[in-house]
C-alpha cells in the first residue's frame, strides 16, 4: 500500500505537467525586441553625437584653411612694406594655423572612421532586430495556433464524453425497440397460428365469465327475435 501511493502521486503529477499551461513565449520575445531596441537607439544617438562632433571639427578647419591665403597676403604686404618681423611673425602664425588644421584633419578623419564603424553596426543591428522580430510573429502566430488548438481539443473531449454518452442511450433505446418488436411479432405469429385462441378456450371458466358471456348470447337471441320490419 505505501508504494501505490507514490506511484498515484507520480502519475498524478505527470498527467498534471503535461497539461499544465505553457509559458507564454511572447512575453520573452518582447522583453528581447524591446532590449534590442534600446540597444538601436544607444547606438543612433552617439551616431548622431558623433556626426555632429564631426561635422562641428570640419567647420572649424575649414575656417582655419580659408584663413592661410589671407596670412600669406598679409605677409607679402609687410615684406613689400618693409617690415620683415611683421611678416615673420605673420608667417608664424600662419604656420601655427595650418597646424592646427592638420591636427584637425586627422581627428576629421578619426571621427569618420569611428562613425563609419558606427553605421555598420546600426545597419547589422537593425538587419538583426528585423530578422528577430520576423521569428517572433512567426512563433506567436505558432504558439496562438497551437494554443487555439488545445483549446479545439479540450471543447472536441467533452464533446467526446457527451457523444459517448448520447450514444449509449442510443444503443439501450436501439435495444429496447428490437426486444418491443420481437415482442410484437411473436404475438403476430401467435395470432396468425390460433394459439392464442386455443389459450383463451382452454384457459378454466370462472362466474364472472361465465356470466358475461351468458348475458351477451341472451342479448344476441333476443335481437334476433325481433321481427324485421
Amino acid at each position: 500500500m505505501s508504494l501505490l501511493k507514490p506511484l498515484a502521486r507520480l502519475a498524478r503529477s505527470s498527467v498534471g505537467a503535461i497539461f499544465a499551461p505553457a509559458d507564454d513565449p511572447r512575453t520573452g520575445f518582447a522583453h528581447a525586441y524591446q532590449q534590442q531596441r534600446a540597444l538601436l537607439a544607444k547606438v543612433q544617438l552617439a551616431l548622431d553625437e558623433l556626426r555632429e562632433s564631426r561635422q562641428r571639427l570640419e567647420g572649424r578647419r575649414s575656417r582655419l584653411v580659408e584663413q592661410l591665403p589671407v596670412l600669406d597676403e598679409q605677409a607679402r604686404s609687410a615684406l613689400l612694406a618693409g617690415q620683415e618681423p611683421a611678416a615673420r611673425a605673420v608667417l608664424r602664425r600662419r604656420a601655427a594655423t595650418e597646424s592646427h588644421a592638420a591636427a584637425l584633419a586627422d581627428q576629421v578623419s578619426e571621427l569618420s572612421d569611428e562613425e563609419q564603424a558606427l553605421l555598420l553596426i546600426e545597419q547589422r543591428l537593425t538587419t538583426q532586430i528585423d530578422s528577430f522580430y520576423t521569428r517572433q510573429q512567426v512563433l506567436a502566430a505558432r504558439f496562438s495556433a497551437a494554443e487555439a488548438q488545445v483549446r479545439i481539443n479540450e471543447a472536441l473531449a467533452g464533446l467526446t464524453g457527451e457523444l459517448t454518452d448520447m450514444g449509449l442511450a442510443l444503443e439501450q433505446a436501439e435495444e429496447s425497440t428490437v426486444a418491443m418488436r420481437a415482442r410484437s411479432d411473436a404475438v403476430e405469429s401467435l395470432l396468425a397460428s390460433g394459439v392464442l385462441e386455443h389459450m383463451s378456450s382452454a384457459e378454466p371458466a370462472n362466474g364472472d365469465f361465465e356470466a358475461q358471456v351468458e348475458a351477451r348470447l341472451s342479448a344476441v337471441a333476443a335481437d334476433l327475435r325481433r321481427p324485421t320490419p
